[in-house]
């Protein structure tokens, strides 16, 4: 028999980031409730819906202008039950895209100085643990860890998690400190003398993640 886990009840393990290796999480990482009540979550194994989930990218300069993108998921699962629940999300970082379709941006961000995507084309994000929120029905804060270039730092960020008959929804926002995942170019901290070429460190993602119930 299919049990039900209700969303106001969730305190489990769940995914791209230690709230001591991004920065004003707490502050960056509101997101709206929804208007209307979830359905419960059926418990068990949940395959992500690649076509349906994205991250959003926002990354700027301290002078001159901001640039936006996305990553597409590449494969992931999440499993939900009555004590625990948990989950992997494997990012496609070949697929970076920039708003304006700037081929040379996409190039660099490609390359060594910063994602080097030829020796690194996946990130990871493991989901560890939910906690609810007071902010409101179906908000949450997500734990976990995110590894990009073969660096694997912590991560936490509020989420609104969703549920259907056979489906479950993540939306949530987070921002990274990137030179702690060795992305350092542009960085103030690592090189002098950068004047309008200097790219804050702080880089932020929004995740929006579709799963359907294995059956």
């Amino acid at each position: 028999m299919k049990k039900y886990l209700l969303i106001l009840l969730l305190a489990g393990a769940l995914v791209l980031s230690a709230c001591g290796t991004t920065k004003d999480n707490k502050e960056k990482s509101v997101v709206t409730t929804p208007t209307q009540e979830s359905k419960p979550i059926v418990v068990g194994n949940y395959l992500i819906d690649t076509e349906n989930s994205k991250i959003n990218w926002h990354a700027e300069k301290f002078i001159d202008k901001a640039h936006d993108g996305t990553v597409k998921i590449k494969s992931g699962e999440v499993s939900f039950n009555n004590d625990s629940s948990k989950g992997t999300v494997i990012i496609d970082m070949t697929t970076i895209t920039e708003s304006e379709n700037t081929t040379q941006l996409i190039n660099h961000l490609k390359s060594a100085d910063f994602f080097d995507v030829t020796k690194f084309p996946e990130s990871k994000i493991e989901l560890t643990k939910i906690v609810p929120t007071k902010d409101g029905i179906n908000t949450y804060e997500v734990f976990g860890n995110l590894t990009i270039k073969d660096k694997t730092n912590p991560i936490a960020f509020n989420a609104v998690i969703t549920g259907g008959s056979d489906t479950a929804t993540l939306n949530g926002k987070f921002s990274i400190d990137r030179t702690l995942w060795n992305v350092k170019f542009g960085s103030n901290k690592f090189f002098d003398n950068l004047a309008d070429k200097a790219i804050r460190d702080d880089i932020d993602y929004n995740i929006s993640i579709s799963a359907k119930l294995i059956k």
